[in-house]
């Protein structure tokens, strides 16, 4: 008996029902439901409600450990989606509402169903995020890669400015050598045309020296039978003829001494 008034005055039972016209149908057959109950009305939660959860459950961490707050997301933008998710539920109920009046279809769009919206809608964010994280990862494997090349140019591109000074150097010298060379050149030129100029002269001399022996020749034969008619007569001389000829009081000049 203790026990049955104990448990009798501790005992609740909460009954939720929709305020429908079944409802009025039974509180008419069943007088009691109204007398000896205590009712509690659950209207739908307003725009600026609908907001505030919204807020809240997003701020809410999840397995994924994806939360929206002020901090990690801009003011403006935390607020859109707060208010985008609290007009899609909004709209839901209407929808909700047009297809029970119109086709008799009964939508049961609760509170609960809105905290499922929100889940879902932190699911879809965690998948992006995820997806953006390894975007991120590549685009941050990609940037490294970038700058290793871009390392590289600077070390090529220094390579590539003391080949072109190697190069200058070079070049310089090659000139120099051109240079040298066009002077050398000139020189055995020069030499080339005094060499032609000399043997112009050495071929004149020739021809003159071949002209003069002719001459001496020639002149060697007319003297040849002059010089043998001398001899001949240097043969007939003796010493009697020599002292002859120095008696003369004046002697030819051709036999003087």
């Amino acid at each position: 008996a203790y026990f049955s008034t104990r448990a009798w005055r501790v005992l609740r039972v909460v009954i939720c029902v929709r305020p429908n016209d079944e409802l009025r149908v039974r509180c008419r057959r069943f007088p009691s439901i109204v007398s000896c109950t205590t009712q509690n009305y659950f209207h739908h939660w307003d725009q600026h409600s609908l907001e505030a959860v919204a807020a809240q459950q997003l701020s809410r961490h999840t397995t994924d450990g994806i939360s929206l707050t002020t901090d990690n997301c801009d003011q403006e933008v935390f607020s859109a989606i707060s208010r985008l998710l609290a007009t899609c539920h909004i709209e839901t109920l209407s929808i909700a509402s047009s297809l029970t009046t119109n086709n008799g279809l009964l939508q049961q769009i609760t509170c609960k169903t809105f905290i499922t919206f929100i889940d879902v809608y932190k699911s879809f964010l965690a998948n992006q995020f995820s997806k953006l994280d390894t975007e991120m990862g590549h685009l941050e494997g990609a940037l490294s890669q970038l700058d290793k090349m871009g390392q590289e140019t600077i070390t090529l591109r220094k390579r590539i400015d003391s080949s072109r000074g190697d190069e200058a150097i070079k070049r310089s010298s090659v000139d120099d050598l051109i240079k040298k060379l066009e002077q050398e050149h000139d020189a055995v030129a020069a030499e080339n045309r005094k060499a032609v100029t000399e043997s112009g002269r050495a071929t004149e001399l020739m021809t003159h020296l071949d002209e003069k022996r002719t001459e001496l020749e020639a002149d060697q034969e007319g003297l040849e039978p002059l010089f043998t008619a001398a001899q001949t007569t240097l043969d007939c001389l003796d010493k009697d003829s020599l002292s002859e000829l120095k008696s003369f009081k004046m002697p030819p000049n051709d036999v003087q001494i």
